[in-house]
């Protein structure tokens, strides 16, 4: 099963493809964060005793924003642990980046966990976990609302993606291969070849989570 458990008997975080066992797995409620089943899916609804809910339009890249979604998710999964209808599996394509955002906000909203510890909490029990750039920044954004200041400061995230994708776009067209194109970027190989290998060779996956790491990195080093 593609899912990790986030918090003991509770919550757990996966793909697609951990919704498609969520009965066999024995999961008592599923946050849908695809928007590619809203017509089949939409809203709320119960099948074999299990509750579930979809969030239409949440989408993912560049047309995607956690906002509304987000805190509309992380209300279900604390309205479901709070009638006891668990465990809850929130899911996405990949259990990556949509349902990453909302176990996160989950994590600062009901749990008050600052953003770094949310991602910290989340990346511990499953490492391939991070939402793209956009999402993480709008993540900062929603902490500054709920906690009143950022635990990370998201400049240098914005310097070093922009600094990447400058490097990424100059680089295209000569070089074919995802590690020699990060390995140009000047992130150190060792990390670039496991993030490559946990993005299934997807390069702006890979960039998105070695800026990330890189953020959360100094962040750590700053305390």
């Amino acid at each position: 099963m593609d899912s990790d458990e986030i918090l003991e008997g509770l919550l757990w975080l996966g793909s697609q493809d951990a919704a498609r066992r969520a009965t066999s797995q024995g999961m008592r409620s599923v946050l849908c964060c695809l928007d590619e089943l809203k017509e089949a899916h939409p809203g709320e609804y119960s099948v074999a005793g299990i509750r579930w809910k979809t969030m239409p339009g949440f989408k993912d890249g560049a047309l995607g924003t956690i906002r509304p979604f987000s805190e509309e998710g992380a209300d279900f999964v604390q309205e479901v642990v709070h009638q006891g209808h668990v465990p809850v599996l929130v899911h996405c394509s990949a259990g990556r980046s949509r349902s990453t955002a909302v176990v996160a906000e989950f994590l600062m909203k009901y749990r008050g966990m600052s953003l770094y510890e949310a991602m910290a909490h989340v990346r511990e029990r499953r490492p391939r976990a991070y939402p793209i750039l956009t999402f993480w920044l709008e993540l900062v954004e929603r902490e500054v609302e709920l906690r009143g200041a950022a635990s990370l400061d998201a400049s240098p995230v914005r310097a070093l993606h922009a600094e990447t994708r400058g490097r990424q776009a100059a680089e295209e067209g000569s070089l074919g291969h995802g590690l020699t194109q990060l390995l140009a970027m000047g992130f150190p190989e060792a990390e670039a070849l496991e993030s490559l290998q946990r993005s299934g060779g997807d390069l702006q996956a890979s960039v998105d989570r070695l800026v990330l790491e890189a953020a959360l990195a100094q962040k750590k080093k700053k305390k």
